[in-house]
């Protein structure tokens, strides 16, 4: 016996967090007043001033609107607003639901991001399990709004492993499967080896030319083509009009009936018009 008080009076001090009014944090918030304060005390005066203590903002004033009942009511009746205004699974749950929906969308290759988003959903999933109302989170419509949040190709590759989920077990993918494919992704992305997989600069500018080229920035092989006929086109037009002239060339002169034509003919203009009928 006094060995486990030694070894207890030798951890560190517990300390409870304080609570502003986040749905979030209330329940750990909860759970360790519980432990921390409410457990050594029987006294419901000292309860109730201790709540206050670890409150803040809207949640402090609604523990001191509590002070002016009896110690007992008082503190039952402010674990009771609390637990209302911030402890109401129905809110935790809609508030877990609106940041996942709300979150920025995820770019490809950033690590960070994706191990942030990797750990809120695990804290969703770890809720899920023991509030009901977190169910909503395995509804497709908001399955596809998480999926939205990833890169490319990490939609793409989660929709081979719901399409195998669905033909192998013979059930819809879950949040849980996502999460799970999530959190392996996030670990992939941030291995310390081979997880930073970004395009050298060499091959993004190799890209960035290749997108001017088919934009009409560059040359492309259409143009060259074309270009390569243009040639031929003009030649065989040259030689229709060449033709057309030689041809003129070889009608016969109007006053001699020689092989000219009448403007080559050498006679004065007033020898032709006497020469014409």
């Amino acid at each position: 016996m006094l060995v486990t008080q030694q070894r207890l009076a030798n951890l560190p001090q517990r300390e409870v967090p304080e609570f502003s009014g986040d749905p979030f944090e209330f329940l750990p918030f909860l759970k360790a007043f519980e432990h921390i304060i409410h457990s050594r005390t029987d006294n419901d005066e000292d309860r109730l001033y201790y709540l206050e203590q670890f409150t803040r903002g809207e949640p402090r004033e609604l523990v001191r609107s509590c002070q002016h009942m009896s110690a007992q009511r008082g503190y039952n009746e402010a674990r009771k607003l609390l637990t209302y205004h911030y402890g109401n699974e129905q809110k935790i749950a809609a508030a877990y639901v609106d940041k996942a929906v709300k979150w920025p969308q995820i770019k490809a290759e950033d690590a960070k991001s994706l191990h942030s988003f990797s750990i809120y959903l695990t804290g969703c999933n770890n809720v899920m399990k023991d509030m009901e109302y977190l169910e909503e989170m395995n509804s497709p419509s908001n399955l596809r709004i998480v999926v939205s949040k990833l890169p490319f190709r990490l939609r793409e590759r989660w929709r081979v492993i719901a399409f195998d989920i669905q033909e192998r077990e013979g059930r819809r993918a879950k949040f849980s499967d996502l999460v799970t494919y999530i959190n392996r992704q996030a670990k992939i992305a941030s291995d310390p080896l081979f997880g930073d997989a970004k395009e050298s600069s060499e091959a993004k500018e190799k890209s960035k030319s290749s997108t001017r080229f088919a934009k009409g920035g560059g040359p492309r092989r259409t143009t060259d083509c074309a270009t390569s006929v243009r040639p031929d086109e003009g030649d065989a037009s040259e030689l229709r009009k060449n033709k057309q002239t030689s041809n003129a060339f070889q009608e016969p002169c109007l006053y001699c009936n020689k092989g000219h034509n009448l403007l080559q003919n050498k006679k004065s203009a007033k020898q032709r018009e006497n020469r014409v009928p």
